[in-house]
């Protein structure tokens, strides 16, 4: 595919993203959107994502129209939903999802330039790459720089202000407001047991941190509070409990103020990767090169195993791709990526 399919910076009014999960890919499609008003500057820029993530693209200046769509069974929710793309009238789409539920709204829209990953009459272009040793960002370049979208994405926060007013009132409740602090992000996807790092850790970790002058801070969804609890209870710290009382845009503001950030793989860690905080990434079964934190200064421990990554949800055996990674070699890390980060302060941070 190349670039001469008749759309350019001025004949292409109306153009269309589609993203619709997970949280982590839609965080990392925020870096390629000043890529895309780059290229289409006057156009009506419109997102389609799903319900939980809307409220990350509300307010972002680069975004003109968020779109939401609510999943429902094929033969149920696909129709009225397909009718609702063809009113959009777009000149172009982009699906960089490229999944079985995506790529029907991608043909739905009608519009004359359709861009996706997969063969089939769903798109006008296809374009097929191999998904392995790349990260999610370079397979979302891949499908735009056909269109001409070219460039180096960088971290962005959406809505730094909305950031900073959601954070604010948080950090100072619990006097963080001027202290330097490490936030620990256990959670995970309830379906992905494999991707937890055992309690006893976290608690050990929690510990090495605030004796070396970082506050130990946990942020998690709602359903990790029972994880946190136990956490905070085994560790020897005085841990500070944000788990559940932040949403997105307040854990950008969170993120961006902490001196590191250790994070499973969870959507998350790619919020903390945007805000421009260094990472600590704990990996197992899951592939880092594809799903690891983007960017310079990040971090990626795991115990190489012969068996990881195996992509599986239940461990057949002892779980030492992540069991046997120590809190010491942890709390190395982490005050190692910490003092990198004091002494070239980055762009993110607190928000901005």
């Amino acid at each position: 595919m190349s670039c001469a399919v008749g759309v350019s910076p001025h004949t292409a009014e109306r153009v269309l993203l589609i993203r619709l999960s997970a949280l982590g890919d839609v965080v990392n499609t925020l870096a390629v959107l000043p890529l895309v008003r780059r290229r289409w500057p006057r156009a009506h820029l419109a997102f389609l994502t799903a319900p939980p993530w809307a409220e990350l693209l509300a307010g972002d200046p680069l975004v003109d129209e968020v779109l939401v769509h609510r999943r429902a069974p094929l033969r149920l929710g696909l129709p009225a939903a397909m009718a609702r793309m063809r009113g959009g009238r777009f000149d172009v789409v982009v699906d960089l999802q490229s999944s079985r539920y995506s790529r029907w709204l991608a043909w739905a829209t009608a519009a004359p330039v359709r861009v996706g990953g997969r063969r089939g009459p769903w798109y006008t272009h296809v374009v097929e790459q191999d998904s392995r040793g790349h990260r999610a960002l370079a397979h979302f370049l891949g499908l735009l720089r056909p269109l001409g979208v070219e460039g180096v994405p960088a971290p962005r926060v959406p809505d730094p202000a909305r950031a900073r007013r959601e954070a604010e009132p948080l950090l100072a409740a619990h006097g963080l407001e001027e202290s330097v602090y490490a936030v620990l992000n256990p959670g995970h996807s309830p379906a992905w047991g494999t991707k937890r790092w055992p309690v006893r850790h976290w608690a050990a970790l929690a510990g090495r941190l605030a004796r070396a002058g970082l506050r130990p801070v946990l942020t998690g969804a709602g359903a990790d509070r029972p994880l946190a609890r136990e956490i905070a209870s085994a560790s020897d710290a005085a841990v500070t409990d944000l788990t559940g009382r932040t949403g997105l845009h307040a854990l950008y503001g969170v993120m961006a103020g902490a001196a590191v950030v250790v994070s499973t793989d969870s959507g998350p860690m790619h919020v903390a990767t945007m805000s421009g905080t260094p990472v600590v990434a704990l990996f197992g079964p899951t592939d880092p090169i594809p799903s690891g934190p983007w960017g310079e200064g990040h971090v990626i421990l795991t115990h190489p195993v012969p068996c990881a990554p195996c992509f599986r949800k239940r461990c057949p055996y002892d779980h030492a791709c992540l069991d046997r990674v120590a809190p010491d070699e942890v709390a190395r890390a982490a005050l190692a990526a910490a003092g990198r980060a004091a002494a070239t302060p980055s762009a993110g941070r607190r928000g901005s």
